[in-house]
């Protein structure tokens, strides 16, 4: 029954989500990804949207240049989905705009363990597009 309850609040996300696919949040990530500040990491991380992670040099840790991009991305993903709060209030209802949040934070916490040296590029990619995929969301 709580799988049915997960299911069901995860379609409704990714049908509300769709529905202003063009939002501030996705704009402003647009931005982000031509941010030369993340040059070091621009090939090994989905800036704008998550990935697949393919090639096996991702199977390794960021370097201290790399962990430095890693922190900007790092604020400045959080500085766009903040842009798009208000909007997502307006359009969704209290359980999928929690929904929502919660993928955000997730992804936010996997990036900070790749800064930290605890996941390679590979594996952050593989679970930031998991999470992604599952609300098809470009956050």
């Amino acid at each position: 029954m709580k799988t049915i309850r997960i299911a069901a609040l995860v379609i409704a996300a990714a049908g509300a989500v769709n529905g202003f696919a063009q939002d501030a949040t996705s704009d402003c990530m647009k931005g982000v990804a031509r941010d030369v500040r993340l040059a070091a990491i621009a090939d090994k991380v989905g800036l704008e949207y998550p990935g697949e992670a393919t090639s096996p040099a991702l199977e390794r840790i960021a370097s201290g240049e790399e962990r430095a991009a890693l922190a900007v991305w790092h604020g400045l993903r959080r500085e766009c989905f903040v842009i798009g709060q208000q909007q997502r209030r307006k359009m969704l209802d209290a359980q999928t705009h929690s929904a929502v949040e919660s993928a955000f934070l997730f992804q936010q916490v996997l990036l900070s363990r790749l800064q930290q040296g605890e996941l390679t590029y590979g594996e952050f990619s593989r679970r930031h597009a998991d999470v992604a995929k599952s609300f098809e969301l470009r956050i």
